[in-house]
């Protein structure tokens, strides 16, 4: 593992398989895989880790990540709302959608 941002993106591929956990009631982080499933769980390459990511998740948040990549970092809601809406999804969803993919950290 190189990285950071590498490691980063490892560490959220594990805790969303469900490999790594916090345990609240031991207050400190467990695992539940051995070293050879650690294998499966991981990919030697970021790109994959990403794409893991993105598969994971709704439609809607992947139509919105990939209208990011074709606009300015500095769109506003509702022309990000209106690029949306034209794609089919609902106006009212938008804030949602963004705080999403903000939370996976595909847009800032």
């Amino acid at each position: 593992i190189g990285n950071i941002f590498f490691v980063k993106q490892a560490l959220e591929e594990l805790v969303r398989k469900n490999a790594l956990f916090y345990d609240m009631i031991l207050f400190s982080w467990q695992y539940n895989v051995s070293k050879v499933q650690l294998d499966n769980y991981l990919s030697d390459d970021v790109i994959d880790l990403i794409k893991s990511k993105i598969n994971g998740l709704p439609t809607e948040v992947k139509m919105l990540v990939v209208i990011m990549s074709f606009i300015p970092n500095n769109a506003d809601l509702s022309t990000i709302r209106t690029l949306l809406e034209g794609e089919g999804v609902d106006g009212t969803k938008v804030e949602k959608l963004v705080s999403v993919a903000i939370e996976n950290v595909l847009i800032l």
